[in-house]
């Protein structure tokens, strides 16, 4: 049975994307419907996405009993989003009836699916991962030249931030190893030691 949960958990990125989609085409759906003054969609699809965000919450919450995820703002509010959003789609399934009380739960749901998804992209992309490229574009047209000497900063904390940060960050730690400070790599993992030998 455990191997059974642990699969179930690891279907997490790929059952997250089913009420992503189920609820935002139902907001987009109902703000037409509302603006029209037609009636809410189908109960099935509203079932459907309940559904949906239900599984993609109790998988996401088995993911996070396996080793390697390290507690942190991203992690807990992620998760709390995530289980909110769950709940908050079982809502729109229960009001729907109320078309007025079905409609604000929508809404309040289609929020928390962005928060959820913002803090699981920081999670495993990075806390920059949006906005990175506006950055490298403002640091490209602003920034000083190259140093003359290869050096941390400049040369090689960009190679394992756009390489490793997803498995081996402050975020996440798999094998123990982190790779987002010199002390760290030096440091190495849990039973290779250093990851780079000076």
């Amino acid at each position: 049975m455990n191997l059974l949960l642990e699969v179930f958990g690891r279907l997490h990125p790929v059952l997250l994307h089913l009420p992503i989609g189920a609820l935002f085409a139902l907001g987009v759906y109902e703000l037409r419907a509302w603006r029209k003054g037609d009636p809410p969609a189908p109960r099935f699809w509203i079932s459907f996405a309940a559904c949906c965000a239900a599984f993609t919450a109790a998988s996401g919450w088995q993911l996070h009993e396996e080793p390697g995820y390290i507690e942190n703002f991203a992690l807990e509010w992620h998760e709390r989003l995530g289980i909110a959003t769950g709940i908050g789609a079982i809502l729109c399934a229960i009001l729907y009836s109320n078309t007025l009380r079905y409609r604000k739960m929508l809404l309040l749901t289609v929020s928390l699916v962005l928060g959820a998804g913002y803090f699981g992209g920081t999670m495993t992309h990075g806390e920059d991962f949006i906005l990175e490229p506006i950055q490298r574009f403002v640091a490209l047209n602003t920034s000083q030249p190259p140093p003359a000497t290869v050096t941390y900063g400049y040369d090689i904390a960009p190679i394992f931030k756009a390489k490793c940060s997803k498995c081996h960050s402050a975020q996440k730690q798999k094998s123990e190893l982190r790779l987002d400070t010199p002390e760290w790599i030096l440091k190495g993992g849990e039973e290779e030691g250093p990851a780079v030998h000076a």
